[in-house]
């Protein structure tokens, strides 16, 4: 499943939680790999960037993000 910027997501493994803002790459075994650059939240503020495979990360709500 890809994402659309913006799109709200959720790290499989860190439960990490933030909002797509960009795309990139990375070569494993001589494979491209799509991955997700996304600003970390908490709050609603941004607490950093984490970039890695889309296969990770999954839809998220982003009330849960917010804490609306």
């Amino acid at each position: 499943m890809m994402f659309e910027i913006d799109s709200y997501v959720c790290h499989q493994r860190t439960n990490q939680k933030g909002k797509v803002f960009g795309y990139g790459y990375k070569i494993v075994d001589g494979t491209y790999w799509t991955t997700l650059k996304v600003e970390l939240l908490e709050a609603g503020e941004i607490k950093g960037f984490r970039e890695d495979v889309y296969t990770e990360w999954i839809p998220c709500e982003a009330e849960i993000i917010q804490g609306v």
